[in-house]
């Protein structure tokens, strides 16, 4: 694989989670809908008023990853309240399914969507699924990686706040005000988002993924999409060293 990493002129076409990809293949995705829809009918706004708890996060895989997440989770942590299931971090226990993700409809204003590495167009599946599936605000990194893919105003992002004592003062806005919390679901009247994971109907599977590479393998007359340098356009999309989260783990001054 080196070997052709460095090779230019070698692939015409790529199957991955980027869209500028003839075969994209993100893990979801958002549409605009075509009549907007009563809020009262789509959000359970006294279930939004009960909440109690702060935020959540559910991490399986305990390496130092490339986006530094989990130090950016361990000084979130002296400003305000995250709790974290899963084995990383003295964890706790919650058996995965629906039974463990219903605590985050019930008590947890915030879910912790962080990737692993900050990508152009990497959104990760936690962002539709926990995110998005489930009556809570996510919390992304870098705004400018899902800005036109996620509905408006319904999430936090890391990089708009200057330290992370700004993130949690936010935070906690929102959790006391709860009329300003409600407000970031009225994204539900005129947007849907759609959690590709295999089990959606057809015609929302059909437009990405492995039934565009399909649609390719038939196309007369064949577009060329050839990638002149794919070691560049692979290597140049993501941070490296944490970037985002080094940024603003400088500032934080409580140690």
């Amino acid at each position: 694989m080196p070997v052709i990493m460095h090779q230019t002129e070698y692939f015409n076409v790529s199957l991955g989670y980027r869209h500028d990809t003839a075969g994209a293949s993100p893990y979801g995705y958002t549409v605009k809908l075509a009549k907007r829809r009563p809020l009262e009918k789509i959000v359970n706004l006294s279930r939004l008023a009960g909440k109690s708890k702060s935020a959540a996060w559910f991490v399986s895989h305990c390496t130092t990853t490339n986006s530094r997440r989990e130090d950016l989770v361990v000084k979130m942590k002296k400003y305000i309240s995250v709790d974290i299931y899963g084995n990383c971090l003295n964890g706790m226990n919650c058996p995965r399914g629906a039974k463990c993700e219903d605590m985050l409809d019930d008590d947890y204003h915030f879910y912790l969507a962080f990737e692993n590495s900050v990508c152009t167009d990497y959104i990760t599946e936690k962002v539709w699924n926990q995110g998005y599936g489930r009556d809570i605000v996510p919390i992304v990194l870098k705004r400018s990686i899902v800005a036109n893919r996620l509905p408006p105003n319904s999430y936090l992002a890391v990089d708009d706040f200057e330290t992370l004592q700004e993130l949690a003062e936010r935070m906690s806005y929102l959790m006391k005000n709860k009329s300003a919390y409600s407000e970031m679901f009225h994204w539900r009247r005129d947007y849907a988002t759609i959690y590709l994971n295999g089990e959606q109907h057809d015609i929302l599977e059909r437009p990405w993924g492995f039934c565009q590479l399909c649609r390719i393998a038939w196309e007369k007359p064949k577009t060329q999409r050839l990638i002149s340098d794919f070691k560049e356009w692979w290597d140049g999309s993501c941070e490296v060293d944490g970037a985002t989260v080094s940024k603003i783990i400088s500032k934080d001054r409580c140690t």
